[in-house]
């Protein structure tokens, strides 16, 4: 196998609009880590939506196939399997519940936990904001 054949890269959008939703951790699950390792079975992970307060009369909460969880996402089961049966490497389908704004739970999503980051950010020249948390791997890019 080629390495262009075993490169894949998921790419999103940042960018709000109304209604969509961002998965934010309860206490417990953000814990854990998930998004920089791979997870040991175990209880599922548990999300609500962190983007609840913005949801603005007249438009309902978009609950789409793939839910934002920046750098990784929440899949629906028939997203997760369309892609695991293509082997994708240091990618895992991990369970997950998701309470939405009307709390009513979802418990057929996975997080699609995408452990193996490469770095492709010159650090020296490039502007960056520091992660939320001491130990956060990830930041955001002002400038590069």
């Amino acid at each position: 196998m080629s390495d262009l054949e075993r490169d894949y890269f998921f790419l999103y959008s940042s960018s709000y609009e109304d209604g969509m939703v961002m998965l934010q951790p309860d206490e417990r699950t953000a814990k854990r880590h998930y998004l920089t390792e791979e997870l040991v079975p175990g209880k599922p992970l548990k999300f609500e939506n962190g983007a609840a307060d913005r949801v603005v009369e007249g438009v309902e909460e978009r609950i789409e196939d793939m839910l934002a969880e920046i750098p990784s996402f929440g899949v629906h089961d028939r997203v997760r399997a369309l892609l695991e049966p293509m082997g994708l490497e240091k990618v895992q389908f991990y369970p997950m519940i998701f309470t939405d704004a009307s709390g009513k739970r979802h418990t057929d999503y996975f997080l699609m936990n995408v452990y193996n980051h490469l770095p492709f950010i010159d650090r020296e020249k490039s502007e960056l904001l520091p992660g939320q948390e001491p130990d956060a791997e990830f930041v955001m890019v002002l400038k590069f």
